[in-house]
């Protein structure tokens, strides 16, 4: 969710359909993704149809490119993803909805067997998914629904390339291959904002080098080197922001001023998106300035932030070597450890 033509999520689909809860939920989400997948097609059959565009194989050949790549430099898993195809229609897969506490940064969770705690419900309905928003509005509950072009079945089922991510500009749909690989090769349960963090920061690192090594694209590398610059201005920004309205939320004042006073506080907020927007260009900051703002929706883009922290201190420790700074976040999965502690103590 770090770029909004790129967003993309974990849903944790197996783990809903294991669960014995919500059971309408289960059933209707279970039907869709099944209706999904009885129509996917092998890559090697839709790159032999003269029927299917040029445009799109080449679409498809960058993402066995970006694998490739993933998978043989850094040790990425790839050995089941995107082998084959779903035509989709529309622009997203699937839809997200996420919900917050008001008066605090505390998100909604939803608890699923086998994958933990996530602080967001996928849908592939979207009246499904404003359902779901509205019975959280009626609870008191701030909310936030988007679209997703791709998500990660963490490696339970072969990830398909969806027609949806072969939209994206070359750049955005190489990060989110790279991001969705991430999920596939390491995930903590109940440690979302970590899995998002890290893959976010991997997808982007992964896609400079991709396009600087592999490709050696001079133009694609100096727009991704911009686009690493906005990211940063971006979460320091909504680090400040963070800061600001824990503060807020912490302090002895009434809900009713507290209330009031974030809506000033987050007014503040998207006129420095739009004045950093006009800086950057490219339309993005200014949309996200534009957006409805609450407590879920500044929790969904402060969730898949560009880290300028500790994991960027570690890959500086590590040489700049993302092979490195996987391999090492992977043994920490494997042993058992709590990657936010390892972090810390990594780079104390």
């Amino acid at each position: 969710m770090a770029r909004a033509a790129s967003l993309t999520i974990v849903l944790g689909i197996l783990g809903i359909l294991l669960c014995g809860c919500e059971i309408n939920y289960l059933l209707s989400q279970g039907y869709h993704q099944v209706k999904l997948l009885s129509t996917r097609r092998s890559l090697e059959h839709v790159l032999a149809d003269p029927n299917v565009s040029e445009f799109l194989k080449e679409r498809i050949r960058l993402v066995q490119e970006v694998c490739e790549f993933a998978g043989k430099d850094l040790g990425l898993k790839t050995a089941k993803s995107y082998r084959s195809f779903i035509e989709i229609q529309g622009p997203v897969v699937a839809y997200v909805v996420s919900a917050c506490l008001k008066h605090r940064l505390e998100p909604y969770l939803w608890r699923f067997p086998l994958v933990g705690s996530f602080p967001y419900k996928g849908f592939f309905n979207l009246e499904e998914a404003k359902k779901e928003k509205t019975l959280l509005e009626t609870k008191g509950l701030d909310t936030h629904l988007t679209g997703a072009t791709a998500f990660s079945a963490l490696g339970w089922f072969a990830d398909p390339i969806y027609s949806s991510m072969l939209r994206l500009q070359d750049i955005d749909l190489c990060y989110t291959i790279f991001h969705e690989l991430v999920h596939a090769t390491v995930f903590f349960q109940d440690q979302v904002e970590f899995n998002e963090q890290l893959a976010t920061f991997v997808g982007w690192q992964a896609a400079l080098l991709f396009f600087q090594e592999k490709k050696k694209d001079l133009h694609k590398t100096e727009k991704i080197i911009e686009i690493l610059k906005e990211e940063q201005a971006l979460a320091e920004l909504l680090g400040e922001l963070k800061d600001e309205l824990d503060g807020l939320y912490a302090s002895q004042m009434e809900l009713e001023y507290k209330l009031q006073r974030r809506k000033e506080i987050f007014e503040k907020a998207k006129r420095r998106l739009s004045h950093l927007g006009k800086t950057f260009g490219g339309g993005r900051l200014e949309a996200l300035a534009a957006m409805d703002w609450n407590n879920a929706s500044f929790l969904a883009l402060w969730r898949y932030r560009y880290d300028v922290g500790e994991l960027n201190k570690l890959f500086s420790k590590l040489g700049g070597e993302l092979r490195a700074l996987l391999r090492m976040v992977v043994s920490w999965q494997e042993n058992g450890f709590d990657p936010l502690l390892k972090l810390r103590e990594e780079t104390g």
